[in-house]
């Protein structure tokens, strides 16, 4: 089974979507592969904005039993690829975890995109909507590549 990460700052608005993206699809089309997320800066055990759960209800994908976790050494090891949805994202962790750089990735460079996922965090529902779809967009790309 192919296990991916996916990390934002506080881990409630972009990474849970993409976990929940991905591990909809991977369930819904028989996939080996298993999502999860966590933060870089993330309270622990706190919601998904009320903005992204609202935003993967249009997909029909529920998020609200997520809970925030922040990024371990132990959470690392256990995946085979981190994702992170900035640039940002990606160069804390390869500085914190640097035996761990092989497979610490910025979300739109692994996926042939120029266009990081930026945060939504205090935006409005449309601004939430449009990181949605950008999301769902490159999730559908990362498959491609994964498979």
């Amino acid at each position: 089974m192919k296990k991916i990460l996916f990390v934002c700052t506080a881990n409630t608005c972009r990474s849970p979507m993409a976990e929940g993206f991905l591990n909809y699809e991977a369930k819904k089309n028989k996939l080996d592969i298993h999502a999860s997320s966590a933060g870089t800066h993330a309270f622990f055990e706190m919601s998904a904005s009320e903005n992204s759960i609202d935003s993967m209800k249009k997909y029909n994908i529920d998020i609200s039993e997520h809970k925030s976790k922040t990024v371990t050494k132990e959470l690392i090891e256990k995946f085979d690829l981190i994702l992170g949805m900035t640039d940002e994202h990606s160069q804390e962790l390869i500085k914190k975890f640097p035996c761990y750089k092989e497979k610490i990735y910025t979300f739109s460079k692994y996926v042939k995109e120029n266009l990081d996922i930026a945060d939504p965090y205090g935006a409005s529902s449309d601004v939430y909507m449009r990181q949605c779809d950008q999301i769902k967009f490159y999730i559908e790309k990362l498959i491609k590549i994964i498979l």
